[in-house]
């Protein structure tokens, strides 16, 4: 699959040509098309040779024949003409928060900055303070971003498609019979470092399959390379651990490749307790001998004296004790989530109807969805208003009467910096859900912060706070703020705290959930701006389960008039 490289070099061209300064509307289009691949699950070669991209939400004929050109030759010639007048590196510049397509060519153009190094070379030796608007308080919040940039995690879902890419080469590779992600993917982290691979083979074929492996298109360098274990470096950075292992050893295996590293010990430890030999080949007598466990997970768990862990908690968090005593919790699962809580459409921000957000949610299986559109004074998110409400409310009951899913109404509106909302208590009275989120003015100290949340939980008709610290994975961390005092006031208040499943956000971490999970509800929130979004669901519910949350934390498995009642 190419799909990553024509996200890649699309993405390229819209941040050259926004550096470059042209039209917003073609920006516009490029952005578009990215965002219309990566929500398609099709290979875009199949795609391409079916001559189905012009089908794909977004993409015209300009677009659409570059696409075909990175599929055929892995770069198109319009991006080689862009680069001729700006170096791609400087697209880098643009990863970090507040430093947009206009700065990055003034930085390029004026200092010759191309690259986060060279930015960080300017900083240190004073260069960027003599360029006119680079204050001491803008270098400093730069400073801190860079810090956030440089780090070695990708959020999970930049990540998900390359290991998936990995494990259906692999899969194509005759002398391997199955293959595995790993690691902290397989664990449902939000943030990975790198990629694990378990793949099952006959051991006279290890070496031809590291070959393979380490011979790919994408492999930059080598890093380590062995019978067992190869490591290599991927041309996009991101290291991948391709382990292999005989059949009968593939659940005892499997269960080391997962981790975490705190988990595996323990189990060995356990293992160690009761005479027994746990390593990635399988469980065996104190002598290392005789096998008595290794095909299965399962399995290995069970001859070891506890019921199967879920990947999902294996963080060592007190899982493996309520295994031993069969009492892990029954955690949630896509099935009882019956409803997305924080969903835009075209009467704000979004890019969809209700109509087709609520025949998206049909074939989810929803049995409800609410509908916050923006409510404030950025114009950027064509928020609404009095009118506007009425209108979307009539247009609502129009939609309930012949949808099968019903259709909520809320907001969400902007916590100012007092911690007031930009809308009048008289709109509130009548929606049904109200999200109040911080949109703005991020460089609060923690108590300001934490005072502006907990004054906007004081108005009575706010349900939600929207994702809560703000954060923006790959792009800026999240403003600090006192969570014992928030979920004090939480608690005091009635309000409730949203996972936010928005993949580039995912701002409240699981350990986060998993401490106040039973003394406050959370609820799941996309935050989608287009129906195909609805499915991001899914990284909110990982949070929840790597939380250890069960269908009584999180509000989203309520039926529509139990969460009424509730609110009421």
């Amino acid at each position: 699959m190419k799909n990553e490289l024509v996200i890649e070099k699309l993405t390229q061209i819209a941040d050259l040509l926004e550096i470059i300064g042209e039209s917003v509307y073609k920006i516009r289009a490029y952005r578009k098309a990215v965002d219309s691949l990566q929500q398609t699950a099709e290979d875009i070669e199949v795609i391409v040779q079916e001559e189905r991209v012009k089908e794909l939400p977004g993409i015209g004929d300009a677009i659409s024949e570059k696409i075909k050109e990175i599929v055929v030759n892995g770069n198109t010639i319009y991006l080689d003409k862009l680069t001729q007048k700006v170096p791609v590196q400087v697209t880098s510049l643009m990863k970090i928060e507040g430093i947009g397509g206009k700065t990055a060519g003034k930085l390029y153009k004026e200092l010759g900055i191309k690259s986060i190094t060279d930015l960080e070379e300017a900083i240190e030796s004073g260069l960027l303070a003599e360029l006119p608007g680079f204050t001491e308080k803008k270098i400093a919040k730069i400073t801190r971003a860079l810090t956030f940039v440089k780090s070695e995690r990708r959020p999970l879902f930049k990540v998900i498609p390359i290991a998936l890419n990995l494990k259906t080469f692999l899969e194509g590779i005759d002398q391997i019979q199955s293959v595995e992600i790993g690691g902290s993917i397989r664990r449902r982290k939000s943030t990975i470092r790198d990629i694990d691979l378990h793949a099952i083979g006959k051991e006279e074929d290890f070496e031809l399959i590291m070959d393979i492996f380490s011979q790919m298109d994408s492999v930059e360098v080598i890093v380590v390379k062995g019978p067992l274990k190869t490591t290599v470096k991927l041309t996009n950075g991101i290291n991948v651990d391709l382990r292999i292992l005989k059949e009968q050893s593939s659940g005892s295996g499997l269960i080391h490749s997962t981790g975490s590293r705190n988990h595996t010990v323990k189990l060995r430890t356990i293992a160690d307790r009761n005479n027994l030999l746990l390593n990635e080949y399988g469980l065996f007598d104190e002598e290392g001998k005789t096998l008595i466990a290794s095909t299965t997970e399962e399995e290995v768990y069970k001859a070891i004296g506890m019921s199967f862990i879920p990947p999902d908690i294996r963080e060592d968090r007190g899982e493996i004790e309520l295994a031993q005593k069969n009492s892990l919790p029954d955690l949630i699962s896509l099935d009882d989530i019956k409803a997305d809580f924080h969903v835009h459409t075209n009467w704000s921000d979004g890019k969809s109807t209700i109509d087709e957000i609520a025949f998206t949610a049909t074939e989810r299986n929803y049995e409800y969805l609410i509908i916050t559109d923006h409510f404030g004074k950025n114009p950027i998110y064509n928020p609404m208003n009095e009118e506007k409400i009425a209108k979307q409310r009539k247009t609502i009951e129009q939609i309930n009467q012949s949808s099968s899913v019903e259709i909520l109404q809320g907001v969400e509106c902007d916590i100012l910096k007092d911690g007031s909302l930009s809308i009048p208590n008289k709109l509130l009275r009548d929606l049904d859900f109200v999200i109040a989120s911080v949109h703005s003015i991020f460089n609060m100290s923690e108590e300001e912060m934490t005072m502006r949340i907990i004054t906007a939980m004081d108005n009575e008709f706010v349900n939600g706070i929207g994702h809560p610290t703000g954060r923006q994975l790959d792009r800026r961390d999240g403003y600090s703020i006192n969570f014992s005092k928030i979920i004090e006031k939480c608690i005091e208040t009635k309000t409730f705290l949203e996972i936010n499943a928005n993949p580039n956000r995912l701002d409240v971490d699981d350990n986060v959930v998993f401490d106040f999970k039973n003394k406050i509800d959370f609820y799941i929130g996309t935050d989608s701006h287009n129906h195909q979004q609805l499915k991001n669901i899914g990284y909110g519910l990982n949070i929840a389960r790597r939380a250890w949350c069960e269908k009584k934390n999180i509000l989203n498995t309520l039926t529509s008039k139990e969460l009424l009642k509730k609110l009421a």
